[in-house]
């Protein structure tokens, strides 16, 4: 078992009854209340622009963040919905799904996503403290502060935003103090001081901010059998867990909370068991129409986790329904949030409730009060999230005009499955002490005979106070390589303790000396605290080819070193080849959800591996052969894949923690169909193939081949350009609708595509052509197709209008390019006819990978249809 304490934990000594109070307020049900809101799976949200202060909205969507180093205050905003100036204690508003851009004046700060808590280390993707323009951005915020006193806060004084122009944040500490830029806006800003303060003086302070406001949280994770009662009491405190047996010793079954391995995740987690016929309600014989086996912070918890008046707090974990789950027509709940004390606090204030009926749902349901009901918020089909693991992120700010925000994510392909907020919503009861969290089961036996012995499966439970953060495992945005060039896949030319150029990296992964496979440099993986070890790079797709690598594994590794091949995305679905290097010294290859042994490999030593794959997507096999040897031809891990990424992992799941290091070398891809290498000396910076989709042999309502897509995207024979087919784009409800592909590096080439874009739309339509993985410091390239029927283009955090575009009829774009990390700039073609040539969005980018994107975010919701067709080029 493992429990990351984060925070400092202190136990207070008194303990309080498990919950409970009045019996009949503890099963809500669907009422009438007047708070309700919403009734679909996805809220909607409105797109107008407001500005503010931080303060209350008029639309009940929008959500409230912060921006920190301290607090930082008055400083400019803007999301695609939302606009104002930061308030005192640092906030500002966004909907879900937008991006966000502060300035200062003229000094526009990178486009990021919007999130409830924003740092120099978002602004710069970074996520290294001490890295220099980390450093440097928390310097000039510290010495922007109007009265010197980061204690109380970062005040920005207008005088600031009259003198501020753009500043290069990416240099020495040096050449930082010594910038005309930085030095004529501190003798202009109004501030106090008149010297910018020192790099370590900022680095303690930032330091200290993230400890106290940003990574102080508690987290309980499975990872073995043990003692699970005991975890969750030293987690949440005081007696945690709520058992329906008042002595698992002498039970049959034993205690109701186990850990156990799950093969999708590749790690321990949580089964809270509940017995139909034999367990209750906390050992209380008087209580025979329920049973509950949860767990919970109360009364004897440490204070920061229960939250008092006022207090935000927020909740991430993972959970699993079963297939066939049977939940109650009554009630069954997975996740309460509860008051205790006062006169009003049987009834959960909010609960997630799979309930029966036609079709099962699983409900968001909200009660403001115990006496008028539960209100349904929101609900989605049960069926979605059945023997899938889901990720809960819950964050709420607790008094009677309080906030709420629920997502739920599926954590396979990252689709959302129930997306609910509210701005002005009563989170506290009257005559309340606190509000506390429960997870598990608990369930009436009003309908015994619909029911079963039930599993749910949980892991990874986050609380968090106020501005400090639950991170999601989802679209992880690790530090990326800032070189432009192509990477020696020999790391030869890498800089010693820096990550290798060229790939996606997460965790202790850094250029060393050693140990080297060839030459006298490689790769070394470190895993010594928890967190995902793990070097990604997308190669674009490529049906027949080869994949080598040398990897050193040390003896006494004590944890698995994986190579795997993935198609459209990195997730189980899309693994098509996977060898995983066990600790005893067996490799094993994956087939489905097992795993089989094919030979042993010799720790201590460099073991060369080579796979190839001719027309994997058919053939379903590879071979594999080890240090020049052929030892077989193998099933693959998925059938009915193409490769086109790689990923080097060391440790099967985040925490598998290890004193050793492993390292790996000589990396290189072929493609062998045309002989190009996509390794050994460089990437190769021209594709394989040039694709050409024009979609004529894709089956109208299913998602196009070929791209990863995401939303109400499928292809359709409504409309077409050439052929008879094209793909339609369609975004009714909230969430993301977007079609992507990676085609690799390519500093030189072309892309073309056809759009139909209707009258009165009323959302933004993008082409954006990216580098390494699809956010805004990679965003090459990116045309926008406005709703009023401007064409504009993106050059760093502006848009610029080129032209005009027609509604109801095919416009053919095409944009060129050559060189483009070092010319910084393409061509764009309207229906064959030249525009000119621009700056691109970001400069110093490869081209690797396109998207296409219907409506600026995801609450851009429209009854109108966007149509794609012949695509071609990279």
């Amino acid at each position: 078992m493992t429990l990351i304490k984060q925070s400092t934990l202190a136990c207070l000594s008194s303990l309080l009854i498990a919950c409970g109070g009045s019996i009949g307020h503890d099963t809500p049900t669907p009422g009438s209340g007047a708070d309700e809101s919403s009734s679909s799976s996805e809220s909607s949200a409105s797109s107008a622009s407001s500005s503010s202060d931080g303060g209350a909205s008029v639309d009940s969507n929008v959500l409230m963040g912060v921006f920190l180093d301290s607090p930082v205050a008055n400083v400019h905003y803007e999301t695609q919905s939302q606009s104002g100036a930061t308030s005192d204690a640092g906030a500002f508003q966004y909907l879900a799904g937008e991006m966000i851009t502060f300035s200062i004046g003229d000094l526009s700060f990178p486009e990021v996503p919007a999130k409830a808590t924003i740092t120099p280390l978002d602004l710069t993707g970074s996520a290294e403290v001490n890295a220099e323009a980390v450093i440097n951005m928390v310097r000039l915020l510290l010495t922007l502060d109007v009265d010197a006193d980061p204690d109380n806060g970062i005040q920005i004084d207008e005088q600031a935003h009259g003198a501020a122009t753009a500043v290069d944040f990416d240099q020495s500490a040096e050449a930082f103090a010594e910038s005309s830029a930085v030095t004529n806006l501190i003798s202009g800003s109004g501030s106090s001081q008149t010297e910018l303060v020192s790099a370590s003086e900022a680095q303690t302070h930032f330091q200290s901010t993230l400890d106290a406001s940003v990574n102080n949280r508690v987290v309980a994770s499975a990872d073995g059998p043990g003692d699970t009662y005991e975890l969750f009491n030293d987690a949440f405190g005081g007696e945690a867990v709520e058992s329906p047996v008042c002595d698992p010793n002498e039970d049959s079954f034993g205690r109701r909370i186990t850990e156990v391995m799950d093969d999708e995740l590749e790690t321990h987690v949580f089964a809270f068991h509940i017995l139909r016929d034999v367990d209750g309600d906390r050992c209380i014989e008087t209580i025979t129409d329920r049973q509950r086996i949860e767990v919970k912070t109360y009364g004897a918890s440490p204070a920061d986790r229960v939250a008092t008046e006022g207090e935000t707090h927020t909740y991430r974990w993972k959970f699993k329904l079963d297939d066939g789950f049977q939940p109650s027509s009554s009630f069954t709940h997975i996740f309460q949030i509860k008051a205790a004390g006062g006169d009003d606090d049987g009834m959960p204030i909010v609960t997630f409730t799979p309930r029966a009926g036609s079709p099962n749902k699983l409900q968001l349901l909200h009660a403001p009060d115990g006496d008028s009901g539960a209100d349904e918020v929101a609900s989605a089909e049960l069926a979605e999230f059945e023997g899938q693991w889901v990720e809960a992120y819950v964050r709420t700010q607790n008094q009677d005009d309080g906030r709420l925000e629920v997502r739920l994510t599926r954590l396979s392909d990252g689709e959302p499955l129930l997306v609910w907020s509210h701005n002005n919503i009563d989170m506290w009861r009257a005559g309340a002490d606190i509000n506390r969290p429960k997870w598990g089961i608990y369930r009436s036996l009003n309908n015994i005979d619909s029911l079963r012995d039930e599993t749910v499966w949980f892991n990874d439970f986050c609380i968090a106070e106020g501005t400090n953060t639950c991170p999601s495992e989802l679209n992880p945005t690790p530090q990326l390589p800032d070189e432009g060039d192509a990477p020696d896949f020999g790391f030869e030319a890498d800089a010693l303790g820096e990550a290798p150029a060229g790939f996606e990296v997460e965790g202790d992964i850094v250029v060393s000396d050693e140990q080297a496979s060839e030459g006298s440099q490689s790769v070394k993986f470190s895993h010594p605290v928890d967190g995902q070890v793990r070097m990604r790079q997308a190669f674009g797709a490529t049906a027949t080819g080869s994949l080598k690598a040398s990897v050193r594994i040390p003896e006494e590794v004590g944890v698995d070193t994986l190579i795997t091949l993935y198609a459209l995305s990195y997730n189980s679905e899309n693994r098509a080849i996977d060898l995983i290097f066990k600790p005893d010294g067996t490799l094993r290859r994956r087939e489905g959800s097992s795993q089989e042994d094919i030979q042993a490999y010799t720790p201590g030593a460099w073991t060369d591996i080579e796979i190839q794959w001719s027309e994997l997507s058919t053939s379903n096999e590879f071979t594999l052969l080890i240090d020049g040897t052929e030892v077989g031809t193998f099933p693959v891990a998925t059938p009915g894949l193409t490769p086109e990424r790689v990923e080097f992992k060391f440790g099967q799941n985040s925490g598998a923690i290890t004193e050793q290091s492993l390292y790996v070398d000589a990396i290189s891809i072929a493609d062998t169909l045309s002989g190009g290498e996509g390794g050994g000396d460089e990437i190769p910076e021209e594709p394989v193939d040039a694709p050409e989709f024009g979609f004529e042999t894709d089956v109208v309502g299913q998602a196009p081949l070929g791209f990863e897509v995401e939303g109400d995207i499928q292809v359709s024979d409504e409309q077409a350009t050439e052929g008879d087919l094209s793909v339609k784009f369609s975004h009714p409800v909230d969430g993301q609708v977007r079609m992507r592909r990676e085609w690799g590096a390519a500093a030189s080439g072309s892309l073309t595509a056809s759009v139909y874009i209707p009258a009165d739309v009323g959302v933004d339509s993008l082409i954006t052509v990216y580098a390494e993985t699809y956010n805004s410091a990679n965003r090459s390239m990116d045309i926008l197709f406005k709703p009023d029927g401007t064409l504009r283009r993106r050059e760093g955090s502006s848009q610029e209008d080129v032209t005009t575009y027609e509604f109801d009829i095919w416009t053919e774009v095409t944009l060129t390019w050559e060189s483009v990390d070092t010319s910084n700039e393409f061509t764009l073609w309207i229906d064959g006819v030249e525009q000119g040539t621009f700056a691109v969005a970001t400069p110093a980018l490869i081209p690797e990978r396109v998207e296409f994107k219907f409506g600026g975010n995801s609450a851009a919701i429209t009854d109108k249809s966007l149509y794609l067709d012949a695509v071609s080029g990279f």
